[in-house]
C-alpha cells in the first residue's frame, strides 16, 4: 500500500453487489474463504454503491464510472479499483466485450496496467447466490415439501442440466414472495457468508477471485 492510501476500492452497480461483496470480504480468514490473504476492507469506505453517485445501476456503471471515480477523487484515495455489474443491462454484446471497454475507459483516465480489473456479471448477480444447498433453501424461507431444488426442477424454472436457474434474479424475488420472504439485499449477504464459494462455477466470479488472488496474494506484503 502507498502512503495513506486504502487498499481496494469495489465500486459496484447497486446494493445487492455491495451486500454480495460485503458477505465475501468483511468476515476475515480470506485465505480459506478466497485463497488470498487479508487486506483492509470496510464497507462504508471500500465500497462504492453506484446510486450514491446519482448514478443508474448496471448502465451508468458502464458509461460513466470512469469519470466520476475520476472527479471524486477515488484514483487518489485507493491504490486499486474493481468494478462490478451485470451484463444484463440492455443489448446482447458479450460480457468480455463490456468488459474490456470499461477497462479501457479507465486506463485513459489514469487508472494504472493491472491496478483495476472489471467483473462482468453474465447474465446477472444472481448466478451467484444461486446454488443447491440448504442455506440458501433456509434463507428464502423454503420449508418444502422436498427441497427447493427439486421443487424448481419440477417447476421447470431449474432444469437439469443446468448449473442455475434460467432466470436467476425473477426467480429470486419469486421464490422470496412464495415463501413470503421479505425480499432485500441482505439476504445475498446472508447467503455468501455461509456457501461455500468453491460451489459457485460462474467465470466472473473466478475472475474476481483470481484478480484478488494476484493482488493479495498469501504471504505476500501486508
Amino acid at each position: 500500500m502507498t502512503g495513506d492510501k486504502r487498499d481496494c476500492l469495489f465500486f459496484v452497480a447497486d446494493q445487492a453487489m455491495g451486500d454480495i461483496v460485503d458477505g465475501f470480504i468483511s468476515k476475515g480468514h480470506l485465505d480459506r474463504r478466497l485463497g488470498c490473504r487479508d487486506f483492509r476492507f470496510q464497507f462504508e469506505k471500500d465500497i462504492l454503491e453506484a446510486p450514491r453517485l446519482g448514478m443508474g445501476a448496471d448502465g451508468g456503471v458502464f458509461k460513466y464510472c470512469h469519470t466520476l471515480l475520476q472527479e471524486n477523487g477515488y484514483m487518489e484515495s485507493h491504490e486499486r479499483l474493481i468494478v462490478m455489474l451485470d451484463k444484463k443491462f440492455g443489448g446482447e454484446r458479450p460480457a468480455e466485450e463490456v468488459r474490456e471497454e470499461i477497462l479501457d475507459r479507465l486506463q485513459v483516465n489514469g487508472w494504472g496496467n493491472d491496478t483495476a480489473d472489471v467483473v462482468v456479471i453474465d447474465p446477472e448477480l444472481e448466478v451467484w447466490v444461486w446454488q443447491d444447498h440448504p442455506h440458501v433453501q433456509s434463507t428464502l424461507g423454503y420449508r418444502g415439501p422436498g427441497s427447493l431444488r427439486d421443487a424448481l426442477r419440477e417447476d421447470g424454472e431449474w432444469p437439469d442440466g443446468h448449473d442455475k436457474p434460467l432466470r436467476p434474479k425473477d426467480l429470486f424475488k419469486a421464490v422470496c414472495k412464495r415463501c413470503r420472504t421479505a425480499y432485500n439485499s441482505s439476504l445475498y449477504r446472508d447467503i455468501v457468508e455461509e456457501v461455500s464459494i468453491r460451489r459457485c462455477k460462474d467465470p466472473a466470479f473466478h475472475q474476481l477471485v483470481g484478480t484478488l488472488q494476484r493482488w493479495f496474494p498469501i504471504g505476500g506484503e501486508s
